[in-house]
């Protein structure tokens, strides 16, 4: 690979030296990343805040689910105990005939 010296010769000329010429690249590219950085600065912060709602609003999703199943064991075991007490009533009453 070969380089084009005649236009970068050209290019450090107008620059005003090779030195001033490297300087600008290097400064354009900073600036030309200027943006990038605040796209990626803003794009991590609001994932950042995103991310924290989700969290909360699943681990607040979770606690009213715990709480229902709660509810619905204390349901179920009272029902069964409630069966169960007919079922020796029952069993009580066919045994004294």
């Amino acid at each position: 690979m070969s380089w084009d010296y005649a236009e970068l010769s050209k290019a450090a000329k107008r620059a005003g030296s090779p030195e001033k010429l490297i300087d600008q690249l290097v400064d354009s590219g900073r600036k030309d990343m200027t943006p990038w950085l605040v796209v990626a600065v803003g794009a991590g912060a609001t994932m950042t805040v995103v991310v924290q709602k989700v969290s909360k609003y699943l681990r607040a999703r979770k606690q009213i689910s715990d709480l229902e199943v709660e509810k619905a064991k204390t349901e179920l075991i009272k029902g069964i105990k409630h069966y169960d007490e007919e079922q020796e009533k029952q069993h009580n009453v066919e045994n004294q005939k």
